[in-house]
Parts: structure tokens; sequence; C-alpha cells
């Protein structure tokens, strides 16, 4: 969109399903051009050029919701849901490279224990090589558990943080 509100781009997405809800969560723009969206219901990232043509699909065990291209041309992903009301799938982070490898991992045993993990939202490579996560505590969970942490490569968590209201996103500035 413009200033004005008129449509500067529109990008048509390839979907496998009819869920609405669960087409795309985050969508980035690249400094490429291309787009990199989450497809959720897809369980999967897919690049797109700006014509709308498919360049690579990541495919991602879980619900797909938080993504973002590191400069190394890896990209960080995070998952988490539910595929139905009783099975849970993903509820992690996955740095894939260039040829689609698992270069890292901060899976469900990796998280610390009163995280209370459900859905990881936001996903942030730091400068100094860390991870920054963002953790939804909805659908029941109100809160209650870790909204917010930073792990090291190694998986160390550095710190977190307990948010009483539920945070859906978080944004790293320069």
């Amino acid at each position: 969109m413009d200033r004005a509100g008129g449509i500067v781009c529109e990008l048509k997405l390839q979907v496998s399903h009819d869920q609405a809800h669960r087409v795309a969560r985050q969508c980035r723009k690249l400094a490429n051009g291309h787009y990199l969206v989450a497809q959720e219901g897809d369980k999967a990232v897919f690049e797109y050029a700006s014509d709308g043509a498919v360049l690579r699909r990541i495919p991602i065990n879980g619900l797909v919701f938080g993504v973002s291209r590191l400069p190394n041309g890896n990209t960080l992903i995070g998952s988490g849901g539910r595929d139905s009301a009783s099975s849970a799938t993903g509820r992690s982070i996955v740095e894939v490279d260039a040829a689609g490898r698992t270069v890292w991992t901060f899976a469900s045993p990796d998280f610390p224990p009163d995280t209370n993990l459900e859905w990881v939202l936001g996903v942030h490579r730091l400068p100094n090589g860390n991870t920054l996560v963002a953790h939804y505590l909805g659908h029941g969970k109100d809160g209650k558990g870790i909204s917010v942490l930073e792990v090291t490569p190694q998986k160390k968590v550095v710190w977190t943080y307990h948010e009483p209201r539920i945070v859906l996103m978080i944004s790293v500035l320069p």
C-alpha cells in the first residue's frame, strides 16, 4: 500500500487448503524483492518472486508462524500450535540453510520447563548470535509461562520474561 491507501503490489499466495484462518501468518519482503511467507496450514515457508512465482518451499513439522531471513541466507522459522484439538506439532525454532538442511534447532525439550510451550510467533537473530523468541500464551494459557526469551547458539537460555498479557510479536530495532 502507498501512503494514500492505494495498492502498490499484490501477491497471490499458492495454498493447498481452504482454511482461510490458516493461510498466512508473517510475510516479509526481502532485500532482493522476494517475499518470505509463513503459510501455517501448508506447514511450510514459501519464498515468492515479486510476480508470485514460488521460488522455494521449506516444509516444517508444525504450524509455521514466525519467519525471518538471516544475513547469511539461512531462514529462521518458529512453529507451534495444534493440528487438531489433541495433536500438538512443531513447537520449535528451526534454522534452515539455502540447501534446505536444518543447521540449528531449539525444540520443545530445549525450552525451560516453565515456558508452557504453545506457539513460537517471533524469531530474531541478534547481532551477538543469540536468538530472541516471542512465545504466544493464548488458547487458554493466558500469559501463564514465558513470553519472551533469549537463547545462545549453544541453547543456553540467557534470560526470560514473563508477561501476564498475551505477547503476539516482538521487533528488534536498530
